[in-house]
Formats: C-alpha cells, structure tokens, sequence
C-alpha cells in the first residue's frame, strides 16, 4: 500500500514542501492581491487541486541528515509547490508547508534583523489567509485552532497572526482546544479547523500516525465533506521537528495527492543560504 501510494505522488510530482521559516517567504510566487478580490491560485491542475502558492526559480530543497531523505527532490528550477487546495464534496482542504510563518511576528515584515524585502509588507499575509479562509467556506467567520495533540503552533505562538484577524477588518472568532481525542462535538460551530503540526511521535522520523486515532481522521473527514474548511499545515524538518507522516493521514484519508514531507526550501545564492552547490 504505501509504495502504490509513492507511485502516485512521484509520477505526478505532487508534493507539497516543507518549509525553513526564515527563507519562506523570499521569493515565494502567488497571484493573490494584496488588497480586495478572491483567491486566485497560479494555476489548477488536471486534477482539481489549486496551487496557490510555489516558490520561484531560485530555490531549491535541503534536509536534515538526521531525518530520512525526503522522496522527492526539489531542485532550482522546479517552483515546488507550498500551499495548495481541493474542494472535498461540500468542503474544502488547504494544505501549506509554511506553518512557522505565523509564529510570532518571525513571519511578517522586517523582523529580527532581515530586511523588509524578505518578508511579507504589512498585512498581505492576513489578506491571504483572509481569502484562504473564505475559499474553504464563503462567508466563514468561527475557526477551531486546534492546539492538542501536542501542538507547538498555538493560538499564543500565533498571536501576532491571530490578532489581526480577530481584529477588523477581518473580524473571524478564533478558539482554541487542547481537549483529545478530536470530536465532532468539538467541531460543532465551526466553520474552519486549523491543524497546525500534529506533533505526535517522534519529529526525527516524521513523526507516528498510529498515535492519531483512525476516528479522529474520520471526525475530519466528515466535517468537511459536510460543508467545514480545514487548514492543515507542517514546517520544516529544522532541528527534526518534522511530523509530515501525522498531517498526511489526514491528507490521505481525502485522497489529497499533495503531500507534506521533510525537508526545507532555501534559495540558491542568498546572504541566508548555502550555495546550490
């Protein structure tokens, strides 16, 4: 089963990156507005699925060497796909490779000593995810950010992004829970489940989706093909804290054919990354 599943992603180069957050961002490529307007994905493929964002023609892929090598390699040239969506029955699924993006502030414009051009402009990121969140379900207002199962990327860690969207224009309720296992009574009320990085097992091997319940994945399931958006989102394999194999559980269970795995994009030629070479 799982090598007729590789089949799959590899012949259809279908796999969606993780990212190093402090270079994400550079060079990224997307055709959403930075004011007004819908989504509008770089393009839709055969299958349906959005490509909302890739990275341009610099980057290119790394991994950890403490974590297997990812199976399939990005290099410049390629714009590996980051954040890409399908319409599941009466839902939809976003899924994105940039989690630690909102971490914080890290993610935005101008922090920690990198220069303004490497990061977002002020409020074009939450103009994205503003648009993001509507593609999953139009006129969406209440999102779970679902914070058990070991997640790090909590509502505090992404209080910065948070802010802002509780804030107006956006004005979205944003609740958080820590309780497991995942119910549909938990997602009664809302319209979008964030799931930032399930970190369960361990980050070195990708994590073990054994320890995510197969009832758990079908409360997901069911809540989107009822209507509900879910954003689901892994970062980079940065000091192994890599749980692609969790997310992609879910994924699989939708037949998502993008999905997340280890590794990292970084741009060939920077002050910020090693050389292609």
């Amino acid at each position: 089963m799982r090598s007729k599943w590789s089949k799959a992603v590899l012949l259809s180069a279908l796999m969606v990156t993780a990212l190093l957050l402090p270079l994400m961002t550079v060079g990224l490529t997307t055709t959403a507005e930075p004011t007004g307007g819908s989504l509008a994905p770089l393009y839709i493929d055969n299958d349906g699925y959005h490509v909302i964002l890739h990275g341009k023609d610099t980057m290119y892929q790394e991994y950890n060497v403490a974590t297997p090598e990812p199976e399939l390699e990005y290099s410049p040239g390629d714009n590996p796909p980051i954040m890409v969506g399908k319409k599941i029955e009466n839902g939809a699924v976003v899924a994105f490779g940039g989690l630690p993006t909102f971490r914080g502030g890290t993610g935005y414009y101008g922090t920690r000593g990198y220069p303004d051009n490497v990061r977002w402009k002020e409020g074009e990121f939450d103009k994205l995810m503003h648009r993001v969140f509507q593609w999953l379900k139009s006129g969406a207002t209440t999102v779970l950010w679902y914070e058990g199962h070991g997640v790090y990327h909590t509502r505090s860690v992404a209080s910065y992004f948070i802010d802002n969207m509780v804030a107006a224009p956006y004005n979205y309720t944003i609740t958080g829970t820590t309780s497991t296992p995942i119910t549909s009574g938990l997602l009664a009320g809302k319209d979008i489940l964030v799931i930032p990085q399930l970190q369960l097992g361990a980050g070195a091997t990708g994590g073990n989706p054994t320890l995510l319940s197969d009832t758990e994945v079908e409360v997901i399931e069911n809540f989107v093909k009822a209507g509900g958006g879910l954003l689901i989102m892994e970062g980079s394999d940065y000091a192994t804290y890599n749980f692609y194999k969790v997310q992609n559980k879910i994924l699989k269970k939708f037949g998502f054919l993008y999905l997340l795995t280890q590794g990292r994009m970084k741009l060939a030629c920077t002050p910020f990354a090693r050389s292609a070479d």
